[in-house]
This record gives C-alpha cells, structure tokens and sequence, in this order.
C-alpha cells in the first residue's frame, strides 16, 4: 500500500511560559527544544497552559539523531489507535542506512520543502533498507533522540489520488559485512602533522591538524593505480595505503613539493 511521507509525534507533555515563550515539558524531552506552532494553534495553547495533554508534533533531528525542534500541530486526551504515548512514526526515503542509523528524507506536512531525519536503530539488524526506497519506521523517543524500532519498505508518494512515485518499495538486503580492522599507522616524524611514511605497505598520512590538505590529495587520488585504499580513523586522520612507495611518493611531490 503507498504511504505519503510524513514525521510525527505523539508525546505526553505539558505546556507552560508565555505567548511568545512556550516551552513543551514532557518524559524524554531535551531542555533547549525549539518549539514552533501555528497562530491557530497558538491560540489554542493559552487554553491548555499547565495541563497534561498529548500533542501531536512534527520534529526535527540533527546529524546525531538529537531532537532539536517540534512543530506543535494539535493537542488530544490520547495517542491515536495503535500508537504508544510518545511513539509515532517516519515514512520518508532512505538516505542512509548504517548500523546504528537511518536516515530519511520526510517532509513535516507534503508538499512542504523535505528534509533529513536521523534515527537511531533498534529494530532487527538483520534487515537492511536499500538507499533510495520508500520506508516507514515506528518512532520512539528517548533521552532526547529518535529511536527506529520497527521498519518496513513501502512505496512512496507524492500526496493525491494519483500522486506520483517518490521512492519505490525496496527490498530489504542482508546485513552489512563487517568493516576490516584499521591498521596501525607508522608514526610521522616528531612535530610533523603529514607525511609519507611506512616500510611496506606504505602511507601518506595526514593528521586533523592539517585536515584542508587532505581535499587537495583526495582530489588527485585517481592518479593512483589500483589498489590503493583510503583509511579514516576515529580521531579524524585520514591516510592512503598502497603497496608501492613510488607513486605515491610521486603524487605527494607534485602536490607540496
């Protein structure tokens, strides 16, 4: 069955300040949310100031799956049949599928302008969403962050009777394989942030102090043969591995002499 896309929560909590200032208080909301409604609704907060209610509410992530902002669209006695309080539900285009993350493209009410929600993964990590298909996943929050607990692949589309295809119904793949460990890294010689070092293989290291210099290799990277792979560490430095010193010996004396 097509789903339209859309993100919304449906969260017990409590409204209090001043119009102009409200503020939502509420289990598992972080304490410097950004809170937006219409002025239909805004009118309808002063009746409800200091009373429990369940609202419906379009959120907003950054890239950490944090909640930074709710548009605040309704208030009720209750979640809707088949919703939790503070559950609700994400059906948008898949972006990015990692483990640990999902990243959708879901527009607040289509065919308002979309946008990019980041959600932390609970559900089966046996499953993997395929990049570009439609999927829905069901929301909860915690601590502050959107958690994906279950998903599902659907079609996507644009709203209407006839609405077109925003993103197909995929199927899901199996789980990612597991990435290599990191090599150790030679060491660079003492007060240097770059450098091509190693005794076989071999590396050009660049090291987060020196980060705008890595651009400039990546952008010439195709003049390596094949084979050469890319290393990115937690600490933010990046290095080239190859077999061979002399090419890149060669690529790193035509960039910095």
């Amino acid at each position: 069955m097509p789903r339209f896309p859309r993100a919304v929560l449906y969260l017990p909590a409590r409204l209090e300040g001043t119009p102009g200032n409200f503020r939502l208080v509420g289990p598992e909301l972080p304490g410097d949310l950004a809170l937006g409604m219409s002025p239909r609704f805004s009118r309808y907060a002063r009746r409800i100031l200091g009373r429990e209610r369940v609202f419906v509410a379009y959120p907003r992530t950054d890239r950490e799956g944090v909640l930074t902002r709710l548009d605040l669209a309704s208030a009720h006695d209750r979640p809707p049949e088949g919703f939790a309080l503070g559950e609700g539900e994400a059906v948008g285009r898949v972006v990015l599928a990692r483990k640990g993350a999902l990243v959708l493209e879901v527009a607040r009410r289509p065919p308002a302008r979309p946008f990019r929600l980041t959600l932390l993964r609970r559900e089966d990590p046996l499953f993997w969403p395929e990049r570009g298909g439609g999927l829905a996943a069901r929301l909860r929050l915690e601590e502050g962050r959107l958690l994906s607990t279950r998903v599902e692949p659907v079609e996507l589309r644009a709203p209407g009777a006839e609405g077109r295809v925003l993103a197909p119904r995929l199927p899901f793949r199996g789980p990612e394989p597991e990435p290599e460990p990191l090599p150790e890294l030679p060491p660079l010689e003492r007060g240097r942030y770059m450098g091509l070092v190693g005794e076989g293989p071999y590396y050009i290291v660049v090291r987060p102090e020196l980060a705008e210099r890595w651009a400039q290799i990546e952008a010439r990277l195709d003049l390596l043969p094949p084979g050469h792979r890319v290393l990115r560490y937690p600490d933010g430095t990046v290095a080239v591995e190859f077999k061979d010193r002399e090419p890149l010996r060669v690529l790193y004396k035509s960039l910095f002499g």
